[in-house]
């Protein structure tokens, strides 16, 4: 496909919208039932012409612009009897989010100097499917601010939707807010945060903090349920390379090279030293050596992909870290 047969193909779904809604047709309507809860016919056709375009940069560029604009700049609402909006915004709008592309689109919505309420209608009914995270809601609050503090046109039935839709949006972010405080564990937090202080005072750098803190930063959001393998690596690299970080500078400090026995592998030379010059029993070993097995095999990573259990593999870590640093501070640290 070429660009002039996308944007032919593009103004092509958009004149079928406002042919309809000129006609006082719903374009899209509400399926409390299923599992997408709004059906839209054109937007599924926009959507299918994505797919075929979405491996061409230039193409896709276009289709995403293109739909863009069409949220900023198409004329302001008009209401025929029905009180049925026409115009392509809320088109382009839900195709948008529904390809991947949800921050642009609350973007073009935020830029938007025309009216509203038909893409505030939508975004109502749309919320059920937790489409927005709590910052898009945010943006998407100020825009019904916005709207309802203009001066002009007192009667317009965008101030009324958009006061609606701020009421709804200002519950969500504080469902958000309150499922977000209940996941975190106070005393788990307390015991980072003692991590953390004794990272810096030991001076082990800033590297093992900002591992912790982007861990944090993802599991506290609200975002898939599968964990990628990158915040898996951040997490065996965070107790691997603080545990051979702990046993060389035991090393330096007694002068002596950490001993290498064959039936032990790098990581199991370290815990062995670790175990030996910190005194701590071999059931607390075993705890540590399970552990660490499990951030490195293959069933320990299926294991950790899935948020729940990844957030308690991170509590474990924090744990056995303040252990040994605690440890290797009474002892070596002096």
């Amino acid at each position: 496909m070429e660009a002039k047969e996308l944007v032919d193909s593009l103004n092509t779904v958009f004149e079928m919208e406002i042919q309809e809604l000129d006609q006082g047709n719903e374009t899209f309507r509400v399926c409390e039932n299923d599992d997408e809860p709004i059906q839209y016919p054109h937007a599924e056709t926009l959507i299918q012409l994505y797919a075929n375009i979405r491996n061409n940069e230039t193409l896709k560029s276009l289709f995403i612009d293109t739909l863009r604009k069409g949220i900023v700049n198409t004329e302001s609402s008009f209401f025929v009897p029905y009180g049925v909006y026409t115009g392509i915004s809320s088109l382009c709008f839900y195709t948008l989010v529904r390809v991947g592309y949800t921050n642009e689109a609350v973007g073009s919505l935020k830029k938007r100097k025309k009216g509203c309420e038909g893409l505030f209608s939508l975004i109502i009914c749309m919320l059920s499917a937790n489409y927005f995270d709590s910052t898009q809601l945010g943006e998407i609050l100020l825009k019904t601010r916005e709207i309802t503090k203009t001066i002009e046109l007192p009667d317009d039935r965008s101030k009324s939707k958009g006061a609606k839709l701020g009421d709804i949006i200002v519950n969500l972010r504080y469902a958000f807010l309150q499922r977000k405080v209940s996941r975190i564990n106070i005393e788990i937090n307390e015991d980072k945060r003692a991590l953390s202080q004794k990272i810096d005072l030991l001076g082990f750098g800033p590297r093992y903090n900002r591992l912790l803190d982007g861990i944090d930063k993802f599991i506290n959001t609200e975002t898939e349920e599968f964990i990628n393998s990158g915040l898996i690596s951040d997490l065996r690299a965070f107790v691997s390379d603080l545990l051979k970080d702990i046993a060389h500078r035991i090393a330096k400090k007694e002068q002596e090279a950490i001993p290498s026995f064959p039936s032990h592998g790098e990581m199991g030379n370290i815990r062995k030293y670790l175990q030996d010059k910190l005194d701590y029993s071999e059931k607390d070993d075993k705890f540590v050596t399970a552990f660490i097995d499990i951030l490195h095999s293959e069933g320990g990573h299926a294991f950790t992909s899935e948020k729940e259990y990844f957030r308690l593999a991170r509590n474990i870590a924090i744990e056995i870290a303040l252990f040994i640093v605690s440890k290797y501070e009474r002892k070596y640290a002096k």
